[in-house]
């Protein structure tokens, strides 16, 4: 497989790397993050920092991995979201796709996304 070429190919690769995708809509919506220790893809949320980690920007999630050379990267929890219910509608889980962008909106609109 190619390197990445850019930052959504980035994303995609980290989503890919977990194997039952569908799990991931759950670490979504409890805003959890996961790694994928066989390949060292994963997310970081803010609640998964431990109270000496530097904090993250609001709003943002971290996602790592390697492709040669490791990266580690901020990006907003709604593009992340958005990203993640292409890939579901990509491998037919609709049902995910659409949970995704409503906690998008949620967040976007200034909600925490709790239920």
């Amino acid at each position: 497989m190619p390197p990445p070429q850019n930052m959504r190919e980035l994303v995609e690769y980290v989503i890919g790397a977990w194997s039952r995708l569908s799990e991931l809509a759950e670490f979504a919506q409890a805003r959890h993050g996961y790694e994928n220790s066989d390949v060292g893809y994963g997310a970081i949320y803010p609640a998964d920092l431990q109270p000496d980690d530097e904090p993250m920007p609001e709003g943002s999630i971290i996602l790592y991995g390697g492709f040669g050379e490791y990266f580690e990267f901020c990006i907003s929890e709604t593009s992340y979201l958005d990203i993640l219910a292409e890939v579901f509608r990509r491998n037919g889980l609709q049902s995910a796709a659409e949970e995704m962008i409503e906690l998008s909106r949620r967040l976007a609109s200034g909600s925490d996304g709790s239920a």
